[in-house]
């Protein structure tokens, strides 16, 4: 009989809990229980300049590790850099590269983003006098924040 009690305890202890399970605060678009961004379409947008006319805008896929999409900056009275984005993401933390066109010239871009819930942080760029073009800075820990938007836009 005075297994009985026991066994009930075992039993409740290794249950596993009744209800719906919690799911972790912070980021709504990470995977439960990993710091990883979870499949699917996400759209960023950034206004900035003196006249508010300076937009930045990604439109991403992130799929089994793989970034793919595509990624704008239009710089008021200046001619826009369009083009495609690949990549992969590792956590949080894209890394990708950028093929742009401007002023009917080609050229590509390292870039490095991380990932959070409603906004990407972006890796400022910096301008290599001896390459004669801008680069990634990352040796800075400053970040440009790009807000997240509805895709429908």
């Amino acid at each position: 009989m005075k297994l009985l009690p026991l066994f009930a305890i075992a039993i409740i202890t290794l249950s596993p809990g009744c209800g719906s399970p919690q799911q972790p605060a912070g980021n709504a678009d990470t995977v439960a229980g990993k710091d990883s961004v979870a499949d699917g379409q996400f759209c960023f947008r950034r206004v900035s300049g003196g006249q508010g006319k300076d937009t930045l805008e990604l439109n991403l896929t992130i799929r089994a590790g793989a970034v793919s999409g595509t990624m704008t900056d239009r710089i008021y009275e200046k001619d826009a850099r369009r083009g495609t984005i690949e990549g992969s993401i590792d956590g949080t933390v894209i890394s990708a590269v950028w093929k742009y066109n401007q002023e009917g010239v080609d050229d590509t871009l390292k870039l490095e983003f991380t990932k959070e819930q409603d906004r990407l942080l972006q890796r400022p760029f910096l301008f290599n006098a001896a390459a004669g073009r801008q680069q990634t800075d990352f040796k800075t820990s400053e970040r440009i924040e790009i807000p997240k938007v509805d895709c429908g836009l």
